[in-house]
């Protein structure tokens, strides 16, 4: 229960609370919103099967019984922000909200300006909530992101992650670097630990995957601290700033590259890209010797680029890559898509992107009457 008492005390979950039953896919948002909602006294609101891919009947739902706390994944977001915005009248459904929660851990600010300003046009008062957890522990963290912020068309904003925010009450998290020293200075990247408080007891008939999760920090304090691979550095004014896993990293050209970062540069060279996934691919050159010739493939959701201009968005995307990453972390090849391939639940089908053949390292000149920043 300690996750609770960090919500209820942080002012996250009140009683009066109608909290949508929204999650679909991943077991410990189920648990966020249910075991909160019981726990805290608050109205736990749940919809029909499938009720979460039916924006028009989430929506009313919404208005009907004046839902006032969501929990959305990134994708639950952009669906619904997407068919709000498209349908305007549809926008009462967050007249009652009180919290808009988001259960990832990585966002930039230029993926919440559609919601921030939906909220501001219409003068709800909702604070938009990123909220940092795992599985094993839920309810580390919680950040209000500033709406004025989000809209006032600052670049370092919108190219940059949302904070993860501070510790909540009764939590305790420390930043550990590559050599076990504990990190106290702004902008140097660590791995999150935090502190066995409240943390589960171990991964079931696995405890040799438990003791290397559950650590001793004897230059921290008593007690057991557990791993949670996330990489993170503290900002400016000490909020915890999210920077991917320390296990995604993937060996390409002699080099460990960390696929999200390429997907995050991605996602900032232009307002128009919505979501990147980037993919290993391979040719075989040599059947007998397996010679394998490994590239990136670049998967990109842009709905607003017509297909006549597709070839030259992604010159532009080549170009701004060029300029912001390593030779070793360049897509070789590009497919622009109107919408992901989603499973029934609602997840992105990853399996479902076809194979991209390679389309070569030579740059056209980028047609420079065109804006796609």
């Amino acid at each position: 229960m300690h996750h609770v008492r960090a919500l209820v005390e942080g002012g996250i979950f009140i009683t009066s609370d109608n909290i949508l039953q929204l999650a679909s896919i991943k077991w410990a948002l189920h648990h966020f919103e249910v075991i909160n909602a019981i726990t805290t006294g608050a109205s736990l609101i749940l919809l029909r099967p499938g009720g979460q891919l039916d924006i028009n009947y989430l929506c009313k739902t919404m208005t009907d019984k004046q839902v006032s706390t969501l929990i959305a994944s990134a994708t639950m977001r952009r669906l619904l922000t997407d068919y709000i915005t498209i349908n305007e009248e549809k926008v009462t459904s967050m007249k009652y909200l009180r919290i808009f929660a988001m259960g990832g851990a990585r966002v930039l600010g230029r993926q919440l300006v559609a919601l921030a300003s939906l909220l501001e046009k219409n003068s709800y008062k909702a604070r938009i909530l990123n909220h940092y957890g795992l599985a094993e522990c839920c309810g580390l963290t919680a950040y209000n992101v500033d709406r004025n912020m989000l809209l006032s068309n600052n670049k370092t904003i919108l190219d940059n992650n949302v904070a993860l925010g501070q510790a909540l009450p009764g939590r305790q998290l420390v930043l550990i670097d590559d050599k076990g020293q504990v990190i106290t200075n702004e902008n140097v990247t660590g791995v999150i630990y935090v502190n066995d408080s409240g943390v589960f007891k171990g991964y079931r008939g696995q405890p040799d995957i438990t003791a290397k999760a559950k650590v001793t920090l004897l230059n921290v304090g008593p007690g057991l601290f557990m791993r949670t691979g996330d990489l993170a550095y503290y900002n400016d004014v000490g909020d915890l700033v999210y920077v991917g896993r320390d296990d995604f990293r993937v060996k390409i050209f002699g080099q460990l590259v960390a696929p999200e970062e390429i997907e995050q540069t991605v996602i900032r060279a232009s307002k128009h890209v919505e979501a990147c996934i980037v993919r290993i691919e391979s040719d075989c050159y040599d059947d007998r010797n397996r010679d394998y010739s490994e590239y990136w493939s670049c998967h990109i959701l842009a709905p607003t680029i017509s297909s006549a201009y597709h070839a030259h968005f992604i010159r532009h995307l080549e170009t701004y890559c060029r300029q912001n990453l390593s030779s070793s972390m360049l897509p070789a090849a590009w497919k622009i898509y109107d919408e992901f391939p989603y499973l029934s639940v609602g997840k992105i089908d990853r399996c479902g992107f076809p194979k991209l053949e390679r389309t070569g390292t030579v740059i056209l000149s980028v047609d420079k009457s065109i804006e796609f920043e």
